[in-house]
């Protein structure tokens, strides 16, 4: 397989970074370079064990009890923040951040770019359609307008490639014509 190098201006990319700092996740615009909190609140060691305590009851929940308890959940944490937000696990994000995510991903595709970037595609998104959803799919129906780098987890290929109708090779994603 041949490894390409890209030379792009900057102002000919857009896209979106998640990064941690200070022990919170935030976004990058990468149009304008701004930087955001996404995450809302502080995550310890003991919350880290209990969301991996988490992923194990969930797997045993039916649809209708977590649908009870994530909305239940992200009422309280709304309430807390005093603010819209998305409850993913432990992690509180910021819904006016997700929300200027996503219209950075619309603008790559009013404005076309040479490279959208979107770190990352995650369960948020494949699994419960939301995060940088329904943007990324308007991103994905207009490829052919752009050339899309997006971070997917190995263990969320099979996920991805049913919800955006790609399959995946060796870590590269082919889309359907």
């Amino acid at each position: 397989r041949k490894k390409w190098v890209i030379f792009v201006s900057r102002d000919r990319i857009a896209g979106v970074v998640t990064f941690e700092a200070k022990g919170r996740k935030f976004v990058r615009i990468l149009s304008t370079r701004e930087e955001k909190m996404l995450q809302l609140n502080d995550i310890g060691e003991e919350e880290l064990a209990k969301m991996a305590e988490h992923k194990k009851l969930r797997a045993t929940e039916s649809k209708s009890t977590d649908s009870v308890f994530k909305s239940s959940t992200v009422e309280q944490a709304s309430q807390a923040f005093d603010r819209p937000v998305c409850v993913v696990g432990p992690f509180v994000f910021d819904n006016e951040v997700l929300a200027c995510a996503r219209r950075e991903l619309l603008t790559a595709i009013e404005n076309p770019v040479d490279i959208l970037v979107v770190d990352e595609i995650g369960p948020l998104e494949v699994k419960r359609g939301e995060g940088l959803e329904p943007a990324f799919k308007h991103c994905v129906s207009s490829r052919d307008k752009m050339h899309i780098v997006v971070i997917v987890r190995p263990n969320l290929w099979e996920y991805f490639g049913e919800v955006y109708g790609c399959s995946a090779d060796m870590g590269r994603m082919d889309f359907a014509k």
